[in-house]
């Protein structure tokens, strides 16, 4: 009776929390019908069943899916006869704790690929640069992710040779780019790629210092990032991010997210932000508002008030902002700075301020008086700036 039923694609799952040993027997009958098997989802994955993935050396003519991950550090990568070095009707592929040193071969063959991860790897990122250059056959991937543990050092990669860029990577699908590693990972990224519809990109970065040229040609080249309309930076425990928007009909599009590293005192974390933003961002002509909010037990040392200069910098390159909106952790700090500005110099910080929008507790107080008194120098330089109340 039931030879009148197809043969139905097959779904290969585990997640933390299944039974064990029932699981990845069944998973290993199922590993058999090779013929059947579109999705394998193993997150995470125990390393008996990694074992048995890494025997895999023939194609999965059907596969379309596959992820797979490892919550710890493993030196059992995917050799190089994974799947048979072809995977023609993949759409998905996610790699999250788990090297594949052959992945640019296994890309040659992906030209279906709709979306690549790769993430949380710990070893040296050796195969990046060819990576990249086979990324040129995948002509439909829409969203691209490559991310290294950050206790990779940048001194693992001294002496890596780059191969000569001859032309860039057009990636003529992709909208979304999320890159998580060190400086020197990311130029190498930046350097070779182009994606004219991009729409989306993350940046998160693990070096205390930047030096990001690159990162900043791409950004400023590619099309969807020269309308920016508006940016927030939200400093929550310690990480600090700034997130640019596009204007939309209904609602903002999210452009671009820059995080800064973590664990840092706080105003050393300031410090490096404001490095990055001047490090990384393009001149933004058609960026009117800015919003700056504060929050979590990090940010309460009140010896983060005493430093203007890491505050002001942070606002130097925002110099189309026509309005700036405080949260009340914010306020008292940015005030305390933008006070000691001299008559000469106020405008060489916001210069196209008009509106400084706070919260109606900012009325009265030392944030009041700090507020007033840069109201005053800037109508001293023509420049002036109407206060705004807000519950």
């Amino acid at each position: 009776m039931l030879d009148i039923w197809p043969a139905l694609p097959i779904t290969v799952e585990f997640r933390s929390g299944m039974s064990q040993p029932q699981v990845a027997s069944n998973i290993i009958v199922a590993l058999n019908q090779r013929d059947r098997i579109r999705k394998i989802d193993l997150c995470p994955i125990p390393i008996s069943l990694l074992r048995k993935i890494r025997a895999i050396k023939e194609p999965l003519p059907v596969l379309t899916d596959l992820k797979l991950a490892s919550n710890y550090d493993t030196d059992v990568s995917l050799p190089d006869s994974f799947l048979g070095g072809s995977a023609p009707r993949l759409r998905s592929l996610h790699l999250i704790g788990i090297p594949f040193p052959a992945l640019p071969t296994l890309l040659l063959s992906t030209t279906e690929l709709v979306t690549l991860s790769i993430s949380n790897i710990l070893h040296s990122p050796n195969t990046l640069p060819e990576t990249i250059v086979n990324l040129s056959t995948l002509t439909k991937l829409q969203k691209l992710s490559i991310g290294f543990q950050s206790s990779h050092s940048p001194a693992d990669d001294a002496g890596r040779v780059l191969p000569p860029l001859t032309r860039r990577v057009e990636l003529p699908a992709l909208t979304s780019l999320e890159l998580l590693t060190y400086d020197k990972c990311l130029e190498d990224i930046v350097s070779r790629l182009d994606a004219p519809l991009l729409n989306n990109m993350t940046v998160e970065s693990f070096n205390r210092v930047f030096d990001t040229p690159q990162l900043r040609y791409f950004i400023s080249r590619t099309e969807a990032f020269k309308s920016l309309h508006r940016a927030d930076i939200d400093m929550v425990n310690d990480i600090v991010s700034l997130t640019v928007f596009s204007q939309g009909a209904t609602a903002d599009h999210e452009l671009l997210k820059l995080t800064t590293p973590r664990n840092r005192s706080n105003w050393v974390l300031l410090d490096e932000f404001a490095q990055f933003c001047i490090s990384v961002l393009p001149p933004l002509p058609t960026l009117k508002r800015l919003d700056i909010r504060k929050s979590g037990r990090h940010w309460q040392d009140s010896g983060i008030s005493h430093s203007s200069h890491q505050w002001t910098e942070l606002l130097r390159p925002f110099t189309s902002v026509t309005d700036l909106a405080l949260s009340d952790t914010a306020a008292g700090h940015v005030a305390r700075a933008l006070r000691w500005l001299p008559v000469e110099n106020v405008t060489d910080i916001l210069p196209a301020l008009q509106n400084l929008c706070l919260k109606v507790s900012a009325r009265s107080g030392p944030t009041q008086e700090a507020i007033a008194q840069f109201v005053a120098i800037r109508q001293l330089s023509d420049r002036p700036v109407t206060v705004l109340y807000e519950d």
